[in-house]
């Protein structure tokens, strides 16, 4: 469940404390392999008051990520989210784009979700991370066809033959690299890793005792039910 809450943020909601470290470690190794995501701004403990009942939970907060959402294992988002782009006219977002899902391809990403935002720097903001097995440090199994396959697509059909990149795969014991103009995708991503304190999470507040835990009320909904936005705070 994700909680719209505050300026610029969205709260994700878990009742498992393991389950939050473990997606708020995701987001953070994630990050540190260039895949383009919301950074996390912190993990705190808090109750989530439903229907006159409260309960234990924990918050992942991450930054919050505009534009519209596709999730690839739905059907129809390939061919909608390739559009999308196309629309956009914008040669630098459409380029970012493609780089952001070969990245996530080659980084292993499986039942991808993100947000699109052609305004935003980098408009691919992948979410809920899941990867393929890691094979060594910083170096997975690749990640679903599909993303590479969408990204070819983009960069056949909506940029110009002299614009579009030249993509070659390598096989690099067991991860696929991405080559771009016959150079590692890496060197032309030149992605910018945030400050590692920028991403730690911050240790969970105690549930008993010392300063009261944070309260959340359930009254507006969730960024995956927006019908439902009547119900949460």
């Amino acid at each position: 469940m994700f909680l719209d809450l505050g300026p610029g943020k969205t709260y994700r909601v878990f009742t498992n404390e393991g389950q939050a470290k473990q997606s708020g470690d995701a987001f953070r190794q994630a990050r540190d392999d260039c895949i383009s995501t919301p950074s996390v701004a912190t993990v705190i403990a808090g109750k989530l008051r439903e229907n006159n009942r409260c309960r234990n939970v924990w918050i992942l907060k991450v930054n919050y990520a505009t534009g519209k959402f596709f999730q690839l294992s739905k059907a129809g988002h390939d061919k909608s989210f390739q559009k999308e782009v196309c629309d956009t006219k914008d040669v630098g977002a459409i380029k970012r784009s493609i780089r952001a899902l070969l990245v996530a391809y080659q980084k292993g990403v499986t039942d991808s979700q993100w947000f699109f935002d052609r305004a935003e720097s980098r408009p691919v903001q992948f979410i809920n991370i899941h990867r393929n097995r890691r094979i060594a440090p910083g170096k997975y199994l690749p990640g679903s066809d599909i993303l590479k396959e969408v990204a070819e697509g983009i960069n056949r059909d909506c940029l110009a033959t002299d614009q579009q990149y030249r993509i070659s795969y390598v096989n690099d014991g067991g991860e696929v690299v991405v080559d771009l103009e016959s150079k590692p995708l890496s060197e032309l991503e030149q992605c910018s890793k945030p400050a590692v304190h920028s991403l730690g999470l911050i240790p969970l507040a105690p549930m008993g005792g010392g300063s009261s835990p944070t309260i959340f009320k359930n009254r507006r909904g969730s960024r995956e039910n927006p019908q439902a936005n009547e119900n949460l705070l």
